[in-house]
């Protein structure tokens, strides 16, 4: 190869080396200027580019517990798009959301409930999520506010309660708010479980409300009264339930009997029966019952009942009282069995001691009215040997001497001469005797008789003296009386 040639090879790659840097430079050179188009073009298709941020503001401030203007005011430092602002604005009242009116004004927005604000309700407004400007931005929003409706002067609440207690003699329920209450409402809205009928008195300026029961608490009840939301005069609200549970008394101990006067009970006395509590005298009354039945009444004091019989107690009679398990103490707690008590009454029956006729003392006496196996007529005599014969040869008169056990009551004296009577019994046509005298002696043990127009046949004639033992005849000091009908039979004799 030649000089020439070699220098002609050497320019030629120097040349196209050259190139090679200018066609580098200039694709560089036309990458930057398309960056600067691209960046201008952009820059050129917004209107303006903006770092403002939005601001919101209300007439609720975050320092406030209570609000109590009629309607909520939110200004934005940028006008919103409204549709997408009301979308995002939530208002609940107690926790349940509630519908909202809205008004415009620019960038200033009034809220109201569609039914009112309540008062002393609790609410909570919130705007939350992505809020659209009139110009097309977007912003993240996160606004809230908590508040309770009206002022603290006007929280209506229950300011104090007290329960029936026992121990404080306390035997209602009282309530007192600090505002006048609906009355309609707090009947509709108090309740007490389990269910007593109660009666409801409220004070003048209706604050107060005291609750009794129609009847009484009864024991070892737990009462739970429970008040719902109740709204005052004034409309306003309470803003949570009110509960409290009582138990009046508690009483574990049941009533049984202590004590009683049975063992030595006369006829006319009242029965007495001594208990370890105070006993319910009408469940008493209703579950008492003595046998056999005596009617009468009731009288209590302390645990003391007595029973006044309105008649005697029988004589000799053995009577079985019961106290049905059903008889309950004053706070209707029943005895724990039935109990049963049986007595006789201590008196003893009015007695016949002895008769005396004439002569004759200790005349035996007998029940029956009518004597047996003796058979008098004018031809054949044929008597018992226990019928006394009263000799009446030197007159005509028959003197009766009874003898009492016990003193007769002085107001009984006189019905001696009905309750005694002497007859002839045969021969049949032997004239009636005739009382001419009766007498008592200064105990009032003894009475003493005198008889006239005795029969002065020289046959035997036979009499029947008969004292009768009803009540209105004879009774003793202590009402007691005979026990049955007393006769003897003699024979009168002329010798």
């Amino acid at each position: 190869m030649s000089k020439f040639s070699n220098e002609t090879n050497i320019l030629t790659a120097v040349l196209f080396s050259e190139k090679n840097v200018f066609s580098k430079a200039a694709s560089f050179i036309n990458k930057m200027l398309m960056s600067v188009l691209f960046f201008s073009l952009t820059f050129l298709s917004c209107s303006i580019i903006s770092f403002e941020e939005l601001s919101i503001s209300s007439n609720i401030s975050t320092n406030e517990t209570y609000f109590s203007e009629n309607e909520i005011s939110l200004t934005f430092s940028i006008t919103p798009d409204y549709d997408t602002a009301e979308k995002l604005i939530t208002l609940k009242e107690d926790s349940s959301t509630i519908e909202l009116t809205f008004t415009w004004n620019n960038n200033t927005c009034k809220i109201k409930p569609v039914s009112d604000f309540k008062k002393n309700a609790r609410y909570i407004l919130q705007l939350n999520g992505n809020l659209s400007t009139k110009d097309n931005r977007t912003y993240e929003t996160n606004f809230l506010r908590t508040f309770i409706y009206g002022t603290q002067d006007d929280y209506f609440v229950l300011a104090s309660f007290e329960n029936p207690d026992v121990g404080t003699n306390t035997e209602t329920i009282t309530l007192t708010f600090n505002k006048p209450v609906n009355i309609s409402n707090f009947e509709d809205n108090f309740s007490i479980n389990p269910h007593i009928s109660t009666e409801r008195t409220y004070s003048s300026d209706k604050k107060t409300i005291t609750i009794s029961p129609e009847t009484k608490w009864p024991v070892n009840t737990y009462f739970t009264w429970n008040i719902k939301k109740l709204t005052s005069e004034e409309n306003y609200e309470t803003r949570r339930e009110y509960s409290q549970t009582f138990c009046y008394i508690h009483d574990y101990l049941q009533p049984g009997l202590v004590s009683s006067n049975l063992n030595d009970r006369k006829i006319t006395d009242t029965l007495s029966f001594t208990f370890n509590k105070i006993i319910n005298l009408q469940s008493f009354e209703k579950y008492f019952s003595i046998t056999p039945y005596i009617k009468g009444y009731y009288t209590q004091e302390e645990t003391t009942i007595t029973f006044h019989p309105l008649s005697n107690i029988e004589i000799k009679k053995e009577y079985t009282i019961q106290f049905s398990q059903k008889i309950t103490d004053e706070n209707s707690i029943p005895l724990y069995k039935d109990i049963y008590k049986t007595f006789i009454p201590t008196n003893d029956f009015l007695k016949i001691q002895s008769i005396s006729i004439n002569e004759i003392q200790n005349i035996a006496l007998s029940e029956d009215l009518e004597i047996s196996s003796t058979t008098l007529n004018s031809q054949t005599t044929t008597t018992t040997n226990t019928t006394p014969q009263i000799n009446i040869t030197n007159t005509d008169t028959l003197f009766i001497e009874i003898i009492f056990s016990k003193p007769i009551s002085k107001d009984k004296l006189t019905s001696a001469e009905k309750a005694i009577t002497l007859e002839a019994q045969f021969p049949p046509d032997v004239s009636y005797p005739k009382l001419t005298s009766l007498n008592w002696n200064t105990d009032k043990t003894k009475l003493s008789m005198t008889y006239s127009n005795i029969s002065k046949s020289y046959q035997d004639v036979l009499y029947k003296l008969t004292v009768n033992s009803s009540k209105t005849y004879f009774l003793t000091e202590d009402e007691e009386y005979m026990e049955k009908d007393t006769c003897v039979h003699f024979k009168t004799h002329l010798n």
